[in-house]
């Protein structure tokens, strides 16, 4: 597989999920720290246990966050390399305009030999 095919499908599962709203809010809790899956639940009275767990799938399954466990707790981390090379790929494609709108790079891409 080449590495623009690796670099679409990470950007696919990123921007997917970051398109819903309680998962962002999910990252904006561990922005301050990792917690535990628990801690998380009781932050979103409103959804399930079951809900919570599954936007953390999609958000591990997306590599934003890792998951370690200890005992019987799982504790949930930010994982900043993903982000990171999300916001480089949003920087490089595109660029603000004095205007204050958004304009796309012209990218060039070559093919590899």
């Amino acid at each position: 597989m080449s590495l623009f095919s690796d670099m679409s499908i990470m950007l696919d599962r990123v921007f997917h999920a970051l398109s819903d709203s309680t998962r962002r809010g999910i990252l904006e809790m561990l922005s301050c720290g990792k917690c535990t899956t628990g801690t998380l639940v009781e932050a979103f009275p409103w959804i399930s246990r079951v809900a919570v767990m599954k936007h953390l799938d999609v958000l591990e399954s997306a590599g934003l966050i890792s998951v370690s466990r200890s005992g019987r707790e799982r504790w949930n981390e930010i994982d900043v390399d993903t982000l990171q090379e999300a916001e480089t790929w949003i920087a490089q494609h595109f660029v603000a305009m004095p205007s204050g709108r958004i304009a796309m790079r012209q990218v060039r891409l070559q093919a590899s030999v």
